[in-house]
């Protein structure tokens, strides 16, 4: 998996990006704007994230004791140039499963 920018976070596990918005808590719900309600997508959430630039990088960073993972989007090499969306854990302990490398 080719990736675009260097990330800080050593312990980091880099997953494509289209398979890390199905951890993005909201999808399937509705959520409120101002132009109305709208039904969250995975196509509208990578919309989303993508306004933050076209070359983007997914990872998870494994949470102590295996809770409490976090999912982040790098959009830059600065420290501060990331997204850092709220996820579903069980989601994303399966993708962590399936990308980690083993010890």
């Amino acid at each position: 998996m080719n990736t675009h920018w260097k990330n800080p976070w050593t312990d980091a596990v880099t997953v494509p990006i289209e398979e890390l918005v199905e951890c993005a808590h909201g999808i399937g719900e509705i959520w409120s704007s101002a132009e109305g309600n709208f039904l969250m997508t995975k196509e509208l959430m990578l919309d989303h994230w993508r306004e933050a630039g076209t070359n983007l990088d997914a990872y998870i960073l494994p949470g102590m004791n295996g809770y409490q993972h976090c999912i982040g989007i790098r959009y830059g090499n600065e420290g501060h140039e990331y997204l850092s969306p709220h996820g579903v854990q069980e989601k994303i302990q399966t993708l962590l499963e399936k990308y980690a490398p083993i010890h």
